[in-house]
């Protein structure tokens, strides 16, 4: 049985040390697409290995979703930053991924840092956005970003980052990270809903204390969050994605964190459980 709407994202799977396994990974359960990470292979950006992986995934029956990145715009001089965002966007449209996804802020910085430096972190990022999305555009590759961190999250927030970069970006929905600033995903979701070209299915776990959670992420009000397998946290996996069903949506639902190193049994229960509703 074909898995078309469901991709393995590279990223959160301690126990594949390649591309290439994530390809026979994702094939081998008659998945058609992956998202990748640049790690592995591409923790440079290198268009000779993006090549070969190429070739074998075309070999397999396998697409490239999506290409995703870590990027840090919380410095002083991001030109650096945004020369290797382009050479990653040469690398997805040698992958022939439709969308590139990067980080505006890497990692979770505290919120007082981001409230202290919030004119110039938005403003790096907003002047970087435009440039790398004109650039996307002469790659053939549309630049995509999620509901991420303290500032670029959020129903306001998210809209105030869209609205200055005036570009037609498309919105990456990630099930968990709206929790990073507090909110569910409702509000969210209805303002954004006609621009949700990517989805990142993930789990989480939020409370006003830590326990249970190891290496806990604060959020904005000062609760934790950690990401967890699909099924063992607290989002409404299938309510959020009927809504985005009844919507029209037609696009992969990626599986950003799927489970631990020892994930195999939680992969194929999440793929069969997904695999269930969106047969309906």
């Amino acid at each position: 049985m074909l898995n078309t709407r469901i991709a393995f994202y590279t990223r959160p799977y301690p126990r594949i040390r390649s591309w290439f396994e994530m390809i026979d990974e994702a094939a081998k359960r008659g998945m058609t697409a992956i998202e990748g990470f640049t790690n592995m292979e591409l923790a440079e950006p290198d268009p000779e290995a993006a090549r070969k992986i190429r070739a074998y995934a075309d070999e397999k029956g396998v697409r490239f979703c999506c290409l995703s990145c870590f990027c840090n715009f919380a410095l002083d001089d991001t030109e650096d930053q945004i020369t290797r965002m382009m050479r990653y966007i040469d690398v997805a449209s040698i992958l022939g991924s439709p969308y590139f996804h990067h980080t505006l802020v890497a990692g979770y910085p505290t919120p007082d840092y981001v409230l202290q430096n919030w004119d110039a972190l938005f403003e790096n990022a907003v002047h970087a956005v435009r440039r790398l999305y004109d650039y996307g555009q002469t790659k053939n590759v549309r630049l995509i970003y999620e509901d991420q961190g303290y500032m670029f999250n959020g129903l306001v927030n998210y809209g105030k980052f869209l609205d200055a970069v005036d570009r037609n970006v498309g919105v990456l929905l990630d099930f968990g990270n709206h929790y990073n600033v507090d909110e569910e995903l409702d509000g969210f979701l209805e303002a954004y809903l006609p621009r949700v070209c990517h989805v990142h299915i993930k789990d989480v776990l939020y409370a006003p204390t830590p326990d249970g959670m190891p290496d806990s992420l604060y959020t904005l009000k000062g609760n934790y969050f950690w990401p967890v397998a699909m099924g063992t946290g607290i989002m409404d996996h299938k309510k959020y994605i009927t809504r985005l069903e009844n919507a029209g949506y037609s696009g992969l639902y990626s599986l950003e964190y799927s489970a631990p190193s020892d994930d195999s049994s939680l992969i194929d229960d999440t793929i069969a459980t997904l695999s269930s509703w969106l047969a309906r």
